[in-house]
């Protein structure tokens, strides 16, 4: 295989997800008597949901900081997955270990570049342009996502990123034949559902992909998809919200 060929591979966005999880391995040798960091225990520790006190489908129902204050933020996502890393944390006398929930972190940061990547190369595929790949690697590498890769807290980016991936993804699919406008507009629907859906229950921010899905749809398939693409966005914000 060439190097051109290489680049243009989905091996390409695989490796770079490589790359980046050794270099954020780091945050998985951090000492686990080294605690929590910031507000991270607060999200966790005393957080009923997050503990298993109260049934899981109360995420969807509650402020991410209800055990606090109610602040405006409705993360059902990010709670849910804390959630499953704490009944996986707990150690035998009782204390957590921080090693689980940062794991799980550095594993959607991958997830979140494999996608992202494969996305770009079907883009690429479909204008003839070189892969950007230098901006994806500031993406994948840039010391400014260690706050969102180490931080336990700062997972809720990372989710929402994870939606963006999914519906810029599955924005690709939209072909643009003239003779497959209707599987096109319900493609790039789903795209809009999925992707903003997923987002919002991990971000509120998610909400950027009102404007961002769209514009992706319209350069992929033309108007038609684009109105499409919003009208999965905002039925998503209809249901999320």
């Amino acid at each position: 295989m060439s190097p051109r060929s290489l680049l243009e591979s989905p091996a390409a966005a695989i490796v770079v997800a490589i790359v980046s999880l050794s270099v954020f391995a780091w945050t998985l040798a951090i000492p686990s008597g080294a605690g929590f960091s910031y507000d991270d225990r607060e999200a966790i520790v005393g957080n009923p949901v997050v503990e298993g006190a109260v049934p899981a489908w109360e995420a969807f129902r509650r402020d991410y900081w209800h055990h606090y204050e109610d602040a405006g933020h409705y993360r059902p996502g990010a709670t849910l997955l804390l959630r499953w890393d704490r009944a996986r944390a707990e150690r035998p006398d009782g204390t957590l270990d921080p090693a689980v929930f940062r794991r799980t972190n550095v594993g959607l940061h991958a997830a979140v570049l494999v996608l992202l990547g494969l996305a770009l190369l079907r883009m690429a595929g479909r204008s003839r342009v070189a892969v950007p790949w230098f901006g994806f690697g500031l993406l994948a590498l840039h010391p400014a996502c260690a706050d969102v890769v180490a931080w336990i807290s700062g997972r809720t980016s990372l989710l929402s990123a994870l939606g963006a991936a999914v519906g810029l993804l599955a924005s690709t699919f939209v072909t643009g034949d003239p003779e497959r406008r209707r599987s096109d507009a319900v493609v790039a629907a789903l795209a809009g559902l999925l992707g903003t859906g997923l987002a919002l229950l991990g971000k509120e921010d998610g909400v950027v992909l009102v404007v961002a899905l769209p514009i992706a749809c319209a350069w992929m398939g033309g108007r038609r998809a684009a109105v499409a693409s919003l009208v999965g966005c905002l039925a998503a914000v209809g249901v999320v919200a």
